[in-house]
């Protein structure tokens, strides 16, 4: 069983919501393919007309996708239960007694079946890998096999064939319907696999290292084996490829037909062998026979070129452009890719970039050199089907290839050396790719420019010598470095707004705690309580921090505090008016000149000066009493008195207000909200002065996705988020890929910042909220050549081809 969780609920949830388009996409093909058949002339069953074949799939599309969606639901759940799924059906073990139960047209619809069933696993084999990675580090239970998670292809093309049998009684139709329907199926599981292994990375960084089990039969016994690596072997462990720190015991060359494939059919444990360690055994040279397979192969390439190019599939790239950003599935990207012609010319051909590989092999002398083709080859395709990278810099990479083939040839491990221009041009180029996470943006494109024009440069030049790279990196840095250097401007600017802002708290948090140690606050109003520790100590901060050499109180403004305390006394106040009517006009002034300071207008600080006035209300109505009796003033009335008389000011500070507290989270003024990007000003009304936007630029008519977070579960993913790491950010309904630059020492204040140098700064309050609505989401980055070899590393075999024991 399964261990279930949130998360791989989710999965399956997601699963579900897409199985409907899926199926459909899936029928779409099936059909065109089999019009195309009909319209050969060729007979497609023997029963029936070929064109009814394609006719039912078409008429029942739309019953059929949400059949299919029910029935995998149920399959997903008995999965999860231990019990066995509709694959059962696929079980690859009928002995012969059972099949010659069967009629001949369903048992060739079973052996169809099982023969599409294990194409389909090869097909998904290494996204099902990174998705099952991320599943058995959920499950804490280490490594677990395909066959015992609700999502292993089986299940689908299970669920499919019981669907099919439902509807139709013919075997040898459901078995034409089968064969169309696969080819789409296995780039449809692909795509979801890559899309859920995305959902969980997020979730998770810690992938266990397990082998999958891609088919329920006994695996074959592992061939035999030679010592060819003992002790005296040579090998040198230098770089850092891979995770293995030991060197190999045992090894198996591969055979010389197996080095001269241009789709490497050497095993991934030799050539992670070769890349980590080398030696000895791999300098031996190349015999006769590896030169004869390479020609053969450049022949049968060289007739395949000569064929007419059939028409391009379809891309759906632009399928999915009216999706956010984040919602759309990773598009397939392989060395078998057909590129865009327009952006890479002649390698757009997986063909040429083949016949490179090939040609490249012929000039080879040692088993070494064979096999440093083979090492890029499989470590640019790792690459390709990274789902973090965008698409065109996944394309770019597979373009790249003749170039990286030609240092092969001359430097085979350059790829085990952290420090080799060419890897470091290659990780350069992704980790800076991680600012984007929109193909179609116009940022994204400036991006990519400069990298098509590097990459077809290092394609057009005949040089072996590394030093290109070097010098392709170091004038790619100084673009990036110029870029970087006009946002850095306003990055400055911004940052010491936010640092300023913090800084000041920490002062007027400073002032609150002596208040609350040295003053006597007893039988003093709540109103001027709360105005002293959470306003007028921003003052008192705010000027020490502009006016450094102004002396222990520049602008008067801590000694205020005193005379405010004993104006607000109104036992005191009545019974010595006149003191109060003598240091009351200065009070005010001062007041409002250190509110000012901090930026606050009239119609924000009224609320204050009115409540203060009805404190004092009763002294000034018996001043104005006595006035109207004999006719003289004696000493300007200070206050307005039109004021409304809701609230009761004389009431003193309760309790709870004389437990004077720091403030949860800095405040800023409006011009510091938006020197430091905080997109909405926050109301700075009495009894609001520290508020904050409720969120940065997320819009509340955008929906949250999926079910929101818990409260302790998003201040988990904040605790982990660092400076330098990035997230995509729901900013007023579009999604932007944004990094963290700074973050204040008490982890109340983060500023983080998008494409152009656009800055989002937001309190911890909003980026918790955020997170909640998932419109925050961490980007979980990694070093993209170590990520390949590792993933060489975690799905490698010891056996693999035959190898020589000569």
């Amino acid at each position: 069983m399964l261990v279930t969780s949130p998360l791989l609920s989710q999965c399956l949830k997601e699963a579900l919501q897409q199985s409907p388009e899926l199926l459909g996409r899936c029928l779409d093909d099936a059909v065109t393919s089999l019009k195309a058949l009909a319209g050969q002339g060729r007979e497609v069953v023997v029963h029936d007309a070929s064109s009814k074949v394609w006719w039912d799939l078409l008429q029942n599309k739309a019953d059929w996708c949400l059949a299919y969606a029910h029935l995998l639901r149920e399959a997903f759940s008995a999965g999860q239960h231990g019990n066995q799924g509709p694959d059962k059906a696929l079980h690859l073990h009928a002995s012969k007694h059972e099949l010659a139960l069967e009629d001949e047209q369903a048992v060739n619809e079973w052996l169809d079946a099982a023969r599409l069933l294990q194409e389909l696993q090869t097909a998904v084999e290494q996204d099902l890998a990174a998705l099952d990675a991320r599943l058995s580090s959920l499950s804490g239970q280490g490594a677990i096999l395909v066959e015992n998670t609700p999502l292993r292809p089986s299940v689908f093309m299970g669920v499919l064939r019981d669907l099919m049998a439902s509807l139709e009684p013919s075997p040898g139709v459901r078995a034409v319907w089968l064969r169309h329907i696969a080819p789409t199926l296995g780039l449809e599981l692909r795509r979801l696999y890559q899309h859920l292994a995305l959902m969980l990375q997020r979730a998770t960084k810690e992938q266990v290292s397990y082998r999958v089990r891609l088919v329920e039969a006994p695996q074959p016994a592992p061939p035999p084996r030679r010592d060819l690596l003992g002790d005296d072997s040579g090998l040198a462990g230098r770089g850092d490829a891979g995770s293995a720190a030991a060197k190999p015991a045992r090894l198996v060359l591969p055979t010389m037909v197996a080095l001269a494939r241009a789709k490497s059919e050497v095993s991934q444990a030799i050539l992670l062998a070769f890349l980590q360690h080398g030696g000895v055994p791999f300098a031996r040279a190349l015999s006769d026979d590896y030169f004869e397979q390479v020609k053969q192969e450049l022949a049968q390439l060289d007739e395949h070129v000569a064929l007419p190019v059939l028409s391009e599939v379809v891309d759906h790239a632009h399928r999915d452009q009216a999706l956010p950003a984040v919602d759309r599935s990773a598009r397939e990207v392989d060395i078998d890719s057909r590129l865009n012609a327009t952006d890479w010319g002649v390698f757009a051909d997986p063909r040429e970039r083949a016949r490179v590989v090939l040609k490249l092999k012929l000039k080879a002398e040692r088993v070494a050199q064979a096999m440093g083709i083979d090492v890029v080859r499989r470590l640019v395709n790792q690459v390709a089907r990274d789902p973090l990278l965008l698409a065109p810099v996944r394309e770019a990479m597979v373009a790249v290839e003749p170039a990286l083939q030609r240092l092969a040839l001359v430097q085979p491990r350059f790829f085990s050396e952290a420090d080799h221009p060419a890897r470091r041009l290659v990780e350069s180029v992704a980790q800076r790719s991680f600012k984007y996470n929109d193909e179609f943006a116009s940022e994204f494109g400036d991006f990519m420019q400069p990298v098509r024009l590097a990459f077809n440069l290092l394609n057009e030049s005949a040089t072996e010598d590394p030093k290109i790279f070097a010098d392709v990196l170091t004038a790619m840095r100084e673009l990036w470095d110029n870029q970087d250097q006009r946002e850095k401007v306003l990055k400055d600017q911004r940052l010491r707004a936010m640092r300023f802002a913090d800084e000041r708290q920490a002062l007027a948090d400073h002032f609150t705690r002596e208040l609350g140690q040295q003053a006597d606050l007893e039988g003093v109003p709540g109103f001027i309580v709360d105005f002293l520790s959470r306003i007028w100590s921003l003052v008192i901060a705010s000027a020490r921090l502009t006016h450094p050499n102004g002396g222990d109180d520049p602008g008067g403004y801590r000694a205020a505090v005193d005379p405010l305390l004993w104006c607000g006394r109104k036992e005191v106040v009545m019974r010595r008016p006149a003191q109060l009517f003598e240091i009351l006009p200065d009070l005010i002034q001062t007041l409002h000149n250190g509110l000012d300071m901090l930026g606050m207008t009239k119609d924000e600080t009224k609320p204050f000066f009115d409540a203060l006035m009805r404190l004092h209300e009763p002294v000034l109505g018996a001043r104005r009493a006595r006035v109207r009796h004999d006719g003289t003033i004696s000493g300007p009335t200070p206050l307005d008195s039109s004021m409304s008389m809701d609230l009761d000011e004389t009431l003193p500070a309760t309790s709870e207000q004389l437990r004077l507290r720091e403030a949860e989270e800095p405040w800023l003024d409006r011009s510091e909200l938006h020197a430091a990007g905080f997109e909405e000003a926050p109301s700075t009304d009495f009894g609001e002065l520290s508020d904050f936007p409720s969120d940065d630029g997320g819009d509340d008519d955008v929906p949250p996705v999926g079910a929101p977070m818990s409260d302790q579960d998003a201040e988990g993913v904040l605790a982990q988020l660092r400076v330098g790491d990035w997230i995509d950010l729901c900013s007023h309904g579009e999604w932007l890929r944004a990094q963290m630059i700074w973050a204040s020492a008490r982890g109340t204040l983060f500023m983080f910042t998008s494409s152009g140098g656009r800055a989002h700064s937001m309190s911890r309050r909003s980026c918790i909220k955020l997170i909640r609505r998932r419109w925050l989401r961490p980007v979980d980055t990694h070093a993209v050549v170590q990520m390949a070899i590792q993933a060489i590393a975690d799905t490698g075999d010891n056996g693999g081809p035959a190898g020589e024991a000569r």
